[in-house]
């Protein structure tokens, strides 16, 4: 199973905060505003132009999966 790093699996983001799931569970935007569908999964948008990924943004993703793979292998 696949989960977008975007929207968490919600398939939502928050409008206002779009790097954010719009989702009331844990990391989820809270902030009230509407949701729109996430650009990266829901497949409303699929015809829609790709979004410009920023290289700093996927470094920071690249270091995160990092840590939870060696946060992972230490507990097994």
């Amino acid at each position: 199973m696949k989960i977008c790093l975007r929207c968490a699996g919600a398939r939502f983001v928050c409008e206002a905060h779009p790097d954010r799931p719009w989702t009331t569970g844990a990391g989820g935007c809270r902030c009230g505003a509407p949701g729109d569908p996430c650009p990266l999964c829901n497949g409303t948008l699929r015809d829609a132009e790709p979004p410009a990924i920023d290289p700093a943004e996927m470094d920071g993703v690249e270091q995160e999966l990092i840590a939870l793979a060696l946060r992972a292998r230490r507990r097994h």
